[in-house]
């Protein structure tokens, strides 16, 4: 996504911070924006909401992990900002029909 470069950095800042992402009042002051701006300026350049981005993006990361790397379940769902693997198993299963252990199996 090409964007400007106010939401290329924005996006980055959250790429960086999926298990600390920054908060919605400070991503709007970044762009200068009030919240509400915020909010429609953001969906209007990436086609969802801050919070649907990130949960996409954090997902993404996951499948990464459990497929390359050999951290547990817990430790991945922790990396990547999820507060318990019982969070992270539902929301993981919502986005891709499947189980994070069943995706790591393959």
């Amino acid at each position: 996504m090409d964007g400007t470069p106010c939401l290329r950095a924005i996006l980055e800042w959250m790429e960086r911070r999926l298990d600390r992402p920054p908060g919605l009042d400070a991503m709007a002051k970044t762009a200068g924006l009030e919240k509400r701006s915020f909010l429609r300026w953001f969906r209007k350049e990436t086609g969802r909401m801050p919070a649907d981005y990130l949960t996409e993006r954090r997902v993404r990361e996951t499948c990464r992990r459990l497929r390359f790397t050999s951290e547990s379940i817990e430790e991945v769902a922790a990396a990547t900002g999820f507060a318990n693997r019982h969070h992270f198993s539902r929301v993981f299963r919502e986005r891709t029909a499947r189980t994070p252990a069943d995706f790591r199996r393959g």
